[in-house]
């Protein structure tokens, strides 16, 4: 089984589309748009800029038909709610919901992935969380601080001059927070490098913080923990599928430590897997 294409990419998706009114015959295109307005936002921005155009435009369409068969006590109705309180403008409207679909699967997805690639990797913390559910909550913020899903912020600019450890950054100039630096932080984290599902995690900034904590962090947190709950429960002998002896020359000669089993995705701003092949 390839689990990121097969079901890490495709849950968010499901739940989000569900969540704003997009069909099932529409929401893969969607999905399609949104991975191409994140990842080719800093590699082609004009491919990007088309995407969020295409993404903007179904949504501009459809907005009025989703108001009015929102269902109560989902997030549209509350964004309907919001419009018609006159806190939104139609024009937020769509761009939340815009920035909702996009932000809301990929980031998602790339935690489903790498999060069950890293229990895989550590059989003691497998066994544990298999053995004692109790333990997967925590487990779930090791993987989020270990494997950061959106390693950086977005660009910021300096209001004014500012100091940093003895660096001053000039008023004016551009800047990105590496959050999964801070994650890997020793004076906050000791050993960063050791994947602990018992270690105290509170303080990772993974979900950001301030007025710019994520506004998905609950939502993502319940997808990981019914997936790798529901996998381990399901499949007891899951395990990483490192193919047959040519695969595993292939690997040995590329020099690669996941080679055809998995592959990590080279392009940001999110870290997540290009594949990862399972088998029980």
């Amino acid at each position: 089984m390839e689990f990121v294409s097969e079901f890490a990419t495709r849950l968010p998706v499901t739940i989000m589309a569900n969540y704003l009114g997009v069909s099932d015959d529409k929401k893969d295109e969607l999905a399609g748009y949104a991975r191409q307005f994140i990842f080719e936002f800093s590699n082609d921005p004009e491919v990007s800029d088309r995407a969020v155009t295409a993404l903007r435009g179904y949504f501009t369409q459809h907005i009025d038909n989703f108001l009015r068969e929102a269902i109560p006590g989902r997030l549209l109705s509350r964004l309907a709610a919001g419009y018609r309180d006159g806190i939104l403008d139609k024009e937020e409207l769509i761009e939340m919901c815009v920035f909702l679909f996009a932000a809301g699967t990929e980031t998602s997805g790339s935690l489903l992935g790498s999060g069950l690639l890293t229990l895989l990797q550590h059989p003691e913390s497998l066994e544990a969380v298999r053995n004692n559910a109790e333990l997967m909550p925590n487990a779930i913020e090791e993987m989020l601080r270990y494997e950061t899903p959106v390693p950086m912020t977005t660009m910021r600019v300096t209001p004014e001059a500012i100091e940093i450890d003895g660096l001053v950054i000039p008023e004016g100039q551009p800047i990105i927070g590496i959050l999964a630096a801070a994650n890997r932080d020793s004076e906050k984290f000791p050993n960063p490098g050791c994947f602990d599902i018992y270690r105290n995690t509170t303080g990772h900034f993974s979900f950001g913080g301030g007025i710019h904590y994520c506004i998905g962090a609950s939502l993502a947190r319940l997808e990981a923990r019914v997936t790798f709950t529901t996998l381990l429960e399901q499949f007891p002998t899951l395990q990483l599928d490192k193919g047959n002896a040519f695969s595993k020359l292939a690997r040995k000669l590329s020099g690669s430590s996941g080679g055809s089993t998995w592959h990590w995705r080279e392009r940001v701003p999110t870290r997540g897997l290009e594949y990862l092949r399972l088998k029980w």
